[in-house]
C-alpha cells in the first residue's frame, strides 16, 4: 500500500513538474500585464488570442505551450497573457488589434504597441522561430505610409493606368470578401506597412473591391475569381497580366507580385510560347500557371483543345495527370472518352485507386452543377455521367439521388423528382451538406411547381425543428 501511495505521489509530482516547465501565463488583466512589463526586466508581451471553438488554439494550449522549450523561451523573454477573444476584455482587444483569424499570437511592447504577430498553429520550434523573426523585423507602421487606395470604379482605375503618368501603367486589384479572414489580415496588418506603400504606390494604381457587392460580382465573373483573397495585376486596357492568390508577409508578398507582374510570366505569353513550339516544357509552364491560379475551366479547355499536340509519352504520366484531371468535363467529353478508352494505361501508370477517385469526384461535382442549373449539358453527356457514377459506385444515398434525379430531369418526370425529395424524409437519409444540395436542386428546377417546393421546405423545417427540440431536451438534462 505504501509503495502504491508513493507511486501516486511520484506521478503527481512529475505531472506538476511537467506542467510548470511550460509557459507561465499571467492571471490578471491585460493592463496589469502591461504594467508588469514596464516594471520588470521583461519589457514585451506575448498574447495568445484564442477562442473556445478553435481547434488549433486548443492544440497549442495542450501540446505546444506546456513544453519545456516553450517555457524556457517565452518565460525568459515575455510577460505571457492569454485572452479569449469572445469574452471579457478579449472582445475589445480583438477590435483594437484587429484580430480576425485564430489562433493569433501578438507580440507587443510594454506600451501595448504591436511589434508583430504570428497567425496559425506551429510546433514548438516553429512558433519560437516565428516570434524571433518578429523581434528581428518588428512592424514599422507610419501613419499614412501604406498602400494608397483609389476611390473609384475598376474602369476608372484602368483609365488612370492607361495614361501612364509617372510611369504607373498597371492596376493592382484587391479582390476580397467581408467574411474572408486572410483578406482582413492583409488589409489591416500588411498593406498599412511602409514597405507596402513604397512598392505599390510607386508601381500601381491601387483599387480594392468587395466581390459580393456593387460591381464586384461582375468583376469576379469576368476574371474567374473563385478564391479569396485574389490579387489581380491588370494593364492599361484591363487585360490580366497575372494574379496572386492568398496573402502573407508583405516582403514575401511583394516578391510574388513582382513575378506575377512580369509579362513574360503572363498566361497569354506562356500560351503563345506553347503554340509556337508545341514543346511539353512550355505546356507545363502554362498549365501550372492556370492550376495555381484556380483556373480549372481554362486548364481543362486547353488540354482538350491541344490534346493531339501533346507528347504521347507524357499524357499518361503522373506529372500530366495533375493537370489532366481538369479536363474531365461533361461540357466536352473528348478527354473523358479518351480516359475511359485507355483507362488501363492510366491505372498502370498512376494507380487505379487514384484514377477512379479523381474520375468519380469530377463527374459527381459536375452532375451537381447540372442539377443546380449552373451548366447546360447534352442529354447523352448526362447519361454518360450517370453510367460512370454507376460503374464506380460508392453506393451512397446521395449518389443514387443524383443519378435518379438526373435521369428524371432528362425525361421530364417531375413527379419522380418530387417523390425523391420528400422534405421530412431527407433528414433521415442524408447529411446536412447533402440536404443543402438537395434543397438547391429542387428550388432551382423550374419544372417543379411552387407549391411542391413550399411543401418540401415545410418538411425540412419540421425535421430540423424536431432535431432542435431534441437538442434542447438533452441540453436541459446536462
Amino acid at each position: 500500500m505504501k509503495k502504491f501511495l508513493l507511486s501516486l505521489m511520484f506521478i503527481a509530482v512529475a505531472s506538476v513538474s511537467g506542467i510548470s516547465q511550460g509557459i507561465n501565463w499571467e492571471q490578471g488583466t491585460f493592463q496589469e500585464a502591461l504594467q508588469k512589463a514596464k516594471t520588470t526586466g521583461v519589457d514585451k508581451l506575448f498574447v495568445d488570442c484564442y477562442t473556445s471553438w478553435c481547434g488549433p488554439c486548443k492544440h497549442m494550449a495542450k501540446v505546444v505551450f506546456p513544453t519545456k522549450a516553450a517555457g524556457d523561451y517565452f518565460n525568459a523573454n515575455f510577460v505571457n497573457v492569454k485572452m479569449d477573444m469572445e469574452k471579457g476584455e478579449g472582445v475589445e482587444l480583438a477590435k483594437k488589434y484587429k484580430v480576425a483569424a485564430y489562433p493569433t499570437f501578438l507580440v507587443l511592447d510594454s506600451n501595448g504597441n504591436e511589434l508583430g504577430r504570428v497567425v496559425g498553429s506551429a510546433d514548438v520550434d516553429g512558433i519560437i522561430a516565428k516570434v524571433k523573426a518578429v523581434l528581428v523585423n518588428p512592424i514599422k507602421k507610419v501613419e499614412g505610409a501604406g498602400i494608397k487606395w483609389e476611390e473609384c470604379t475598376l474602369q476608372e482605375a484602368v483609365n488612370i493606368a492607361a495614361k501612364g503618368e509617372n510611369g504607373i501603367n498597371k492596376v493592382f486589384l484587391d479582390c476580397y470578401t467581408s467574411w474572408c479572414g486572410p483578406c482582413k489580415y492583409m488589409a489591416e496588418n500588411e498593406f498599412p506597412k511602409k514597405e507596402a506603400g513604397d512598392y505599390f504606390n510607386a508601381n500601381f494604381v491601387n483599387v480594392k473591391m468587395d466581390m459580393e457587392k456593387g460591381e464586384g460580382p461582375d468583376i469576379a465573373k469576368k476574371y474567374g475569381i473563385v478564391a479569396f483573397p485574389t490579387f489581380l495585376i491588370l494593364d492599361g486596357t484591363g487585360k490580366e497580366i497575372g494574379r496572386v492568390i492568398g496573402g502573407g508577409d508583405i516582403n514575401d508578398f511583394i516578391e510574388k507580385i513582382k513575378v506575377a507582374s512580369d509579362p513574360a510570366n503572363s498566361p497569354e505569353t506562356l500560351k503563345k510560347e506553347f503554340e509556337q513550339t508545341y514543346k511539353m516544357s512550355a505546356a507545363y509552364g502554362y498549365m501550372e500557371n492556370l492550376y495555381k491560379n484556380f483556373k480549372d475551366k481554362e486548364l481543362g479547355d486547353f488540354i482538350i483543345s491541344y490534346f493531339d499536340k501533346f507528347d504521347e509519352n507524357e499524357i499518361y504520366s503522373e506529372k500530366f495527370w495533375k493537370y489532366a484531371k481538369s479536363a474531365i468535363l461533361l461540357s466536352d467529353v473528348k478527354f473523358v472518352r479518351h480516359l475511359l478508352g485507355n483507362k488501363w494505361i492510366y491505372d498502370g501508370q498512376i494507380g487505379k485507386g487514384k484514377v477512379d477517385k479523381d474520375l468519380y469526384d469530377a463527374i459527381y461535382q459536375q452532375l451537381l452543377m447540372y442539377l443546380f442549373a449552373q451548366q447546360q449539358l447534352p442529354a447523352e453527356n448526362v447519361e454518360m455521367a450517370c453510367d460512370i457514377l454507376t460503374m464506380y459506385s460508392k453506393e451512397t444515398p446521395m449518389e443514387r439521388y443524383l443519378i435518379e434525379v438526373s435521369k428524371a430531369k432528362l425525361a421530364g418526370d417531375t413527379e419522380k423528382v418530387i417523390q425523391m425529395s420528400d422534405g421530412r424524409g431527407v433528414g433521415y437519409s442524408y447529411d446536412y451538406n447533402e440536404i443543402y444540395q438537395i434543397t438547391n436542386i429542387l428550388l432551382k428546377m423550374e419544372s417543379i411547381p411552387v407549391e411542391s417546393k413550399k411543401e418540401y421546405i415545410k418538411g425540412v423545417k419540421a425535421f430540423l425543428q424536431n432535431w432542435i427540440e431534441e437538442l434542447d431536451k438533452q441540453d436541459s438534462e446536462l
